[in-house]
């Protein structure tokens, strides 16, 4: 199964330590005989500190151990500097996303 990604991506890491929304869109390949996949997704963010984008590729799975659904993704975030600064505008990096209950 293949699928797309669309919806509000929130964060709090932001160099203001504000709270940042923006939209993210991305798609995603599922093999069910291992109930895992493959991702990728991107967001575009214009805020006051400036333009910058952040893209996500990575793998997705049932962590047996945990009980949970989870994602482990590597992260390149380009941010836009002065043209001299060219080398220093992306940082990578390694995340995971764990899809979590609520209790109310």
């Amino acid at each position: 199964m293949d699928g797309s990604i669309s919806g509000t991506y929130f964060t709090s890491c932001s160099s203001s330590g504000k709270r940042l929304e923006s939209p993210v869109s991305g798609t995603f390949q599922f093999q069910s005989s291992t109930d895992s996949g493959t991702i990728g997704f991107v967001v575009q963010w214009t805020q006051p500190e400036g333009l910058s984008c952040t893209s996500w590729s990575g793998n997705f799975f049932y962590n047996k151990e945990k009980g949970i659904r989870e994602i482990k993704a590597m992260w390149l975030l380009t941010a836009l500097l002065d043209q001299n600064e060219q080398w220093a505008d992306t940082t990578i990096g390694q995340t995971s996303f764990l899809k979590l209950s609520l209790v109310i």
